[in-house]
């Protein structure tokens, strides 16, 4: 039934009177024209947005392609008619394109598009301001820009209702605004656009000098108006100050033009720390690719690396002075072994540094410094075992920096170790000279190298550091009336490694008879006497690593009045081992006379007090003593006992009792039972059995 529609004033809405129960259906015809525009005809008409609409479109009958843009649902083609849910919008948008093909009608480009782009070149990205004027006589309702993929666009406020959608594919996207009413002629569209800067890749390791080339070549984002005759305007490039490049009117085809006619034609461009470098004028969709970016930095680096071998690790003591040439350096980087532990990091305006498994990265920040003082410690482990005997050299990597994009200048290392360390040889390796770190024997080696950009890695070798042998002899004689008794005490401190056997030098009189005892150990012991000196080779059953005691003992006799040298007891260099040793002297006088003790100039008297306390030395107490200490080698002791001049016969009785107290009462039996007492004057000579 046909009824009556009220339109409101305004023509915005309008009311049917539905009279009667039950279920009605609302049916609105309305006609329209569409228009014909840059792709086609299109047909744009306001509706009331219902989460179920649907909509069909009839085919056309000269083949031209269907398309609703706006659909919020399915859209299903068949037979060349379009049939599905149109969804909750306000707009029915449909077009008829031209299908592509032999004798297919194509929608002819219309009118001309004047542009004004201003490019800003910042480092976080592109920024493009765009003034696009469309001259269409007929009026544009459709704008269509080819853009590059990435390039993001900021909502765009247009006259009318404005409908934006994205067309065409991954790689070439379209973006396509559809206005209603169509723009008039002489209308301006002001774009903004936005492209982010790829992420930066590091930069590709050299230890050489950097190249000095341009920056690199930074591609303008693409804006293209399609569907028109003609694209032309002109283009402005602005950077930072600090950057290089500049826009150049024959890239593009066009002509040059001054700033000030750009500025002119845009007015006051936008506040920014930005430059203007280069205005043209382009007569079709310009591409310039301008060589752009930072001043490249071009930082001097030299190097002087200490390595400090020691046991189970290599130290590193790095410092470096780092150079700006040109530009302006926030950050660096080096290699460096991956199982390099660090200790500090410390530089110049440093504000933070990271570590990855194989590279250092160095932040700088604060006023620009011509100069940077850089220094790294760090170490090495260098496992090794310590109770291995004769252990092989070791190699690890050397710790030297390779620089990344940095200008490496001739540097230095220097290698300070207890035993022989160098560099397996290289090229650009020169050894410069080896001297020891100190005065005597004991001291290491320190070797120097320069080092001209290595490119293989470098690698350390030395051999392992011998142990520290110390070694504290206690010797002490008791001399008797005729023979003497010699207990020897060696305490072996060995650390930094392991010794597997004790060799020895005493005098042959003294070594017939004496014993020897690894204190809880078994031990092997080879002797060899060569005349009066007898060397001993005494292997425990187990490496001493640690802290092992000997004891040696002698008894020997001598004849009444002989002069008794003390015996010299020395221990012998082991190995490569670094030993020092300590010797003290003791001698105790049981003979009851006075004994005569000549020493020679190395050896000194000092305190007995603390040092022959232990049970090993324990004896007859209240005994006089004598105690010395060895202060150089090749020292002799001799003693002899003083005798007096008796009557011959006398001496011999042994000693002399001068009261006896006998005490006895008989038994029953007959038998004696009894007490003797004797007092005994102190003189030499054997003790009472």
């Amino acid at each position: 039934v046909a009824v009556p529609v009220l339109v409101r004033p305004g023509g915005q809405s309008a009311s049917v009177l539905v009279t009667g129960r039950g279920r009605h259906r609302l049916r609105v015809r309305r006609t329209a024209t569409p228009r014909r525009g840059a792709v086609g005809l299109t047909l744009s008409l306001s509706i009331n947005p219902v989460a179920s609409a649907r909509v069909a479109v009839a085919g056309s009958p000269s083949g031209e392609r269907i398309e609703v843009p706006n659909a919020r649902g399915r859209i299903d083609a068949r037979d060349g008619c379009l049939d599905g849910a149109l969804g909750p919008v306000d707009r029915l948008e449909a077009r008829w394109l031209a299908a592509p093909g032999p004798g297919a009608k194509r929608v002819a480009d219309a009118g001309a598009v004047d542009g004004l782009i201003l490019w800003d070149a910042e480092p976080a990205g592109d920024h493009i301001r765009a003034r696009l004027t469309y001259r269409n006589s007929e009026g544009t309702s459709v704008l269509r820009l080819a853009l590059d993929p990435g390039l993001v666009v900021r909502p765009v406020v247009l006259p009318g209702l404005t409908d934006v959608t994205w067309e065409g594919t991954a790689e070439h996207p379209e973006w396509v605004a559809s206005v209603d009413p169509p723009l008039p002629c002489d209308a301006t569209v002001s774009l903004e656009l936005w492209r982010p800067s790829p992420p930066t890749t590091a930069p590709t390791p050299t230890s050489g000098p950097c190249p000095a080339d341009e920056p690199a070549r930074r591609p303008m984002p693409r804006i293209e108006p399609l569907g028109v005759e003609r694209f032309s305007g002109a283009v402005a490039f602005r950077r930072p100050t600090d950057w290089l490049g500049r826009l150049a009117a024959d890239a593009i085809g066009g002509e040059a033009i001054t700033d000030e006619a750009f500025v002119k034609a845009w007015g006051n461009l936008p506040d920014g720390p930005l430059t203007l470098s280069g205005t043209a004028r382009f007569f079709r969709a310009p591409a310039p690719a301008p060589r752009t970016g930072p001043v490249p930095d071009r930082v001097c680096v030299q190097t002087r690396v200490q390595l400090d071998v020691g046991a189970g690790r290599v130290g590193m003591d790095l410092e470096a002075d780092l150079a700006e040439v040109s530009g302006r350096s926030y950050r660096v980087e080096l290699e460096a072994p991956a199982d390099l532990r660090l200790v500090k990091v410390e530089a110049d305006g440093l504000t933070d540094w990271s570590r990855t498994s194989s590279r250092i990265q160095l932040r700088f920040d604060g006023p620009p410094l011509r100069q940077r003082a850089v220094r790294i410690q760090g170490w090495m482990a260098a496992p090794s075992d310590p109770l291995t005997i004769g252990a092989p050299g070791q190699e690890i990597a050397a710790p030297w920096p390779k620089w990344v994009g940095v200008e490496s200048r001739p540097g230095s290392l220097t290698i300070v170790a207890p035993a022989r360390a160098q560099l397996v040889p290289a090229p650009g390796l020169t050894l410069l000279g080896t001297a020891p770190t100190g005065p005597g024997a004991e001291s290491g080696t320190s070797t120097r190298y320069r080092i001209d950009q290595v490119e293989a890695p470098l690698r350390l070798r030395w051999e392992p550091e011998p142990p520290r042998v110390t070694v504290q002899v206690r010797s002490q004689m008791t001399v008797q009336p005729d023979w003497a008794e010699w207990v020897a005490v060696l305490r072996y401190d060995v650390t930094g490694g392991a010794i597997d056997a004790v060799p020895l030098k005493l005098p042959t009189a003294w070594a017939t008879e004496a014993q020897v005892r690894v204190v809880g150990d078994a031990h092997q012991l080879t002797s060899e006497t060569r005349e009066a000196t007898t060397f001993w080779m005494i292997r425990p059953e187990h490496p001493i690593w640690g802290t092992r005691r000997l004891v040696v003992r002698s008894t020997p006799r001598f004849e009444r009045g002989e002069t008794l040298a003390f015996p010299d007891l020395a221990p012998l260099r082991i190995g490569s081992a670094r030993e020092s040793r300590d010797t003290f002297l003791r001698v105790v006088n049981a003979t009851g006379r006075d004994l005569s003790i000549e020493g020679s100039p190395g050896v000194q008297a000092t305190d007995p007090r603390a040092m022959f306390r232990t049970e090993v030395f324990a004896g007859l107490a209240g005994l006089p003593a004598n105690t010395y200490r060895v202060r150089a080698e090749g020292w002799s002791l001799k003693v002899q006992p003083q005798y007096d001049r008796r009557t011959p016969g006398v001496d011999e009785a042994g000693p002399l009792v001068s009261l006896a107290d006998l005490r006895f009462t008989g038994a029953r039996d007959g038998s004696p039972q009894g007490m003797a007492r004797y007092e005994v004057e102190p003189r030499s000579g054997p003790f009472l059995p």
